[in-house]
């Protein structure tokens, strides 16, 4: 689908281990598609991959947020006072 990560593993994703494609390949055997044509067909995200207290690899998304200024803290503080 992605053809600078041709074997498919060239990434880390934060989804569950266990996530096999078998729902994919149920879909599409109901006569569901791939639409492979999409520039991003995926939610790309930086990630940290982390190593658990078992040894395991874990892998940790970073999803921007943007930082919150002095005054949105305060209108935002005033906001919830007033309700």
């Amino acid at each position: 689908m992605f053809p600078h990560a041709p074997m498919g593993n060239e990434h880390y994703s934060p989804g569950p281990v266990g996530n096999t494609g078998a729902e994919l390949r149920l879909a599409e055997a109901a006569g569901g598609r791939i639409e492979d044509t999409l520039p991003n067909a995926a939610a790309w995200v930086p990630v940290s991959i982390t190593t658990r207290k078992d040894g395991s690899k874990g892998v940790m998304p970073h999803f921007h947020r943007p930082r919150q200024t002095r005054r949105d803290r305060r209108d935002a503080r005033r906001r919830a006072l007033c309700q």
